[in-house]
Order: structure tokens, then C-alpha cells, then sequence
């Protein structure tokens, strides 16, 4: 029988809520700094032929992504599926999910998020994502360009 991806997907948000709700004695955790790196902005792949059209209109600018390495994919090993919530809307394109695919597969903190919604736009071209890499934020540490710049 097994368990389906949906299953798979609500299990692993409690296991992650897990340590927010409990905290240490009981009080919420906090949470340290994180800096975000955006690693691809492109609009989702196949996106008309998911959840994307039923769901369109709820969709705003900034709404959290969810990415997934599909590596059992018979047309592409390193494909890449966006989620929002638990819905599918499609894929990474293909030009674009090589080095997703490869950190997801590493188990990197890559994030997601809505760009921008166009209601009018043709169906491949409606959403544009991005995904982010999020790190976390070291005190005091200098950003890499003003470092550079200033060496």
C-alpha cells in the first residue's frame, strides 16, 4: 500500500512544527538571523496542467513555495516540483533545476515564494517564482561585496 506524497507532505510539516509548538520548557524557541540568496527567478513549468488554473486567483505575490527533487522522473532526473501548500502547481523549468535539484538532493534549506501573479497572462507565464537559499546570519560578519571592496 505504501504512503502518498500528500501523506508524506502533511507528516513532514508536523515533524518540522514540532520543535516550534514545543520550544525548550515550553516557551517558543528563537530564531536566529537568516540571510536568503536567491538562486533561480523563473515561471513555473506545466503549470496549467496541475492545481495551478483552479487556484490562480487565490495566489499573491510573496505566498511561500514549497520544492521538491523528483528524481524518479522518466523525463527529466533532476526535475523539481513547486508546491504551494499542498497543492501542485508544476515544475522548475528545465533550463533551471540543475543546481536546485542537486541541493535539494543534499538536503539544503532552499525556500520559495510567489513573485508576481498575472491573471492575464497566457497559463505558462501567469506566476513567476523564485527559489532562495537560506542561510543563516553570522554576527558581525561583512557582506562579500563591501568586504572585497574594502580589502
Amino acid at each position: 500500500m505504501g504512503i502518498t506524497r500528500r501523506d508524506f507532505i502533511r507528516q513532514m510539516f508536523g515533524l518540522l512544527a514540532l520543535p516550534i509548538i514545543r520550544g525548550a520548557g515550553g516557551a517558543l524557541p528563537v530564531q536566529s538571523p537568516v540571510v536568503r540568496y536567491r538562486l533561480e527567478r523563473f515561471h513555473i513549468a506545466g503549470f496549467r496542467y496541475y492545481s495551478g488554473p483552479s487556484l490562480v486567483a487565490r495566489l499573491r505575490p510573496g505566498d511561500r513555495l514549497l520544492f521538491w527533487a523528483e528524481p524518479d522522473n522518466p523525463y527529466d532526473p533532476q526535475a523539481v516540483e513547486v508546491y504551494w501548500g499542498e497543492d501542485k502547481l508544476g515544475y522548475v523549468p528545465r533550463a533551471k533545476n540543475s543546481t536546485l535539484s542537486r541541493l535539494l538532493a543534499q538536503g539544503a534549506p532552499v525556500t520559495g515564494r510567489i513573485r508576481a501573479v498575472d491573471h492575464e497572462a497566457e497559463p505558462w507565464e501567469m506566476v513567476e517564482a523564485e527559489a532562495l537559499l537560506a542561510v543563516p546570519a553570522q554576527a558581525g560578519a561583512t557582506p562579500w561585496r563591501a568586504a572585497c571592496l574594502s580589502g
